[in-house]
């Protein structure tokens, strides 16, 4: 595995270690430790995050992910592997992470119908949290 540009999680070891209380949290919420790392996996994906696409993989599989799922996940829309509820979410996760112009109601209101408040409230903030983990590891790892 690379070593990163600078050691980074000792030069910054206060915010490296919230963020890492903050992943655990995320990891263990309403999202399930399998989803949550197929969200972490499917936007380190579209953020070319090499480091952080390995991490993910094995994180979904040891949190017992089918490897089909895993698999298919960069193109989950032509998967039978994920339900209506996963693909709205995976929908809004790829809407958030190439994020322009804001989430449009097409994509946010079908969470609705399938999700608690709470589940798209933390759906959001784990989506956003990857994306800046992503940028975090893209700057240290370098190309």
């Amino acid at each position: 595995m690379k070593t990163p540009r600078l050691p980074y999680h000792q030069l910054a070891a206060e915010s490296f270690n919230l963020l890492l209380a903050a992943k655990k949290v995320l990891f263990n919420g309403h999202l399930g430790q399998g989803f949550s790392a197929l969200i972490w996996l499917r936007v380190s994906q579209i953020n070319g995050c090499h480091f952080c696409i390995a991490k993910h993989t094995g994180e979904a599989r040891e949190a017992g992910e089918a490897e089909a799922r895993i698999a298919t996940l960069a193109q989950w829309r032509d998967s039978d592997a994920f339900t209506p509820a996963e693909q709205a979410a995976l929908e809004y996760a790829e809407c958030i992470t190439h994020l322009v112009d804001g989430v449009p109601d097409s994509v946010f209101l079908p969470l609705k119908a399938h999700f608690s408040d709470a589940y798209i409230a933390e759906l959001t903030v784990t989506i956003g949290f990857m994306n800046a983990l992503n940028r975090i590891a893209i700057s240290m790892y370098g190309d």
